[in-house]
């Protein structure tokens, strides 16, 4: 084999070997990445209760800072009090009223408001020294009161309204379905207004000059004879009001 030749030769055999020593095995492959999985979710887990477990921290810190501050800087510890609320558990009441009634009697009314709706909405019984704040907590309390009252009778309204509709529906289809002397009974000398309150609106509508206005209505009043209905009625408006009705 010439120089050249060996050469070339040994080049592709190290390739080769290279490039079968860089292939991983499968068997390894797969535990390896699942690790590699599951250190990220730890790590990812890990970080969110770490900072979860600080913000811990901070609150409590906070409410302890505003407890030294309140007696003498209750400004600053209304500031921290806020801050911390959340991590107040027990002591939320108190926490709280000392965070409205400092609002309330600054005349910061929209603040105090909003952490008196707070103390209501997390059913807090909250004992208000100040004369603002009793007022802003009675005030708050009767809207809310005022708006369910509204709430209900608007709900209660529409539950009406739906039975007189449904009430009106059964009472125009047993309208027609009334035999041809009632129906015709019924409707004579009606305006048009009357006649859509008895028999709901009608299937076509034709003006005619001379005649007056014309209504139709399908599938309505029962022939006595039959015991069928009649497939096409014709109610005849004259001045507005019905004069004629006949049966097709």
């Amino acid at each position: 084999m010439s120089t050249v030749n060996r050469s070339l030769a040994e080049a592709g055999l190290i390739h080769h070997r290279a490039a079968r020593t860089s292939r991983p095995r499968s068997g390894k492959a797969l535990p390896l990445l699942l690790g590699v999985v599951a250190l990220a979710f730890l790590a990812c887990c890990g970080t969110a209760v770490f900072f979860s477990m600080k913000s811990r921290e901070q609150q409590e810190k906070a409410l302890a800072e505003a407890d030294a501050l309140y007696a003498k800087k209750p400004a600053e510890a209304v500031v921290k009090y806020k801050e911390g609320y959340p991590a107040a558990g027990s002591r939320k009441a108190e926490v709280l009223q000392r965070i409205v009634d400092h609002e309330a009697g600054a005349g910061n009314t929209a603040e105090a408001t909003k952490w008196v709706e707070k103390g209501i909405d997390d059913k807090l019984t909250v004992a208000y020294t100040s004369a603002a704040a009793k007022d802003l907590h009675a005030k708050v309390q009767k809207d809310r009161a005022d708006k369910e009252a509204a709430k209900q009778a608007e709900s209660a309204a529409k539950a009406k309204q739906r039975d007189e509709d449904k009430s009106g529906r059964d009472q125009v289809k047993a309208n027609k379905n009334l035999p041809r002397d009632q129906f015709r009974s019924l409707v004579t000398g009606k305006t048009e207004q009357q006649v859509l309150d008895a028999l709901g609106k009608p299937d076509q509508t034709q003006d005619q000059e001379g005649l007056g206005k014309l209504w139709y209505y399908n599938n309505a009043a029962v022939d006595p004879v039959t015991g069928k209905k009649t497939a096409v009625v014709q109610i005849v408006f004259e001045s507005g009001a019905v004069t004629m009705v006949n049966f097709n």
